[in-house]
């Protein structure tokens, strides 16, 4: 799947982003510009050692990012987290927001991630998301996330 040149720059900006010292970076685009594409190439564009967490809210995303992994690297390691569907260990995990709560979301390692996308940042303040952001370490000072 080649990238369009927005979609490079898109990625670029995010990187020298990075690179001044910022950790939550938010990339507003149009609808059918590609915003899944983009951060589907987040493990191989950062050079991601350690795993990367996509939020959604909604089964058909989900879908979708899972998807995108796997057309921008078919030999990805990609798993959702929802419902019966568990992820273990793999380098990508997308996963439903509202599946990760209690048990499920301790489960999760913050020490493992690397980035955490937020699909549809919107819904990012809801208490859900908040529960999450808080269990992996998002809101204390100087964390790399």
């Amino acid at each position: 799947m080649q990238l369009r040149d927005y979609q490079r720059a898109c990625l670029d900006a995010i990187l020298k982003s990075y690179r001044r010292g910022r950790r939550r970076v938010l990339v507003s685009l149009p609808t059918g510009t590609g915003k899944t594409v983009i951060f589907s190439r987040f493990p191989d564009f950062f050079g991601m050692k350690r795993r990367l967490l996509v939020l959604a809210h909604r089964e058909e995303l989900l879908e979708q990012a899972a998807a995108k992994f796997r057309a921008a690297d078919p030999q990805a390691s990609v798993a959702i987290e929802q419902a019966a569907r568990r992820a273990a260990g793999e380098r990508v995990v997308v996963a439903s927001v509202p599946s990760l709560r209690g048990a499920r979301l301790k489960a999760l390692d913050p020490s493992g991630f690397y980035l955490v996308v937020v699909d549809e940042a919107h819904h990012a303040t809801a208490d859900s998301y908040r529960a999450i952001f808080e269990h992996l370490g998002l809101f204390d000072p100087g964390t790399p996330r």
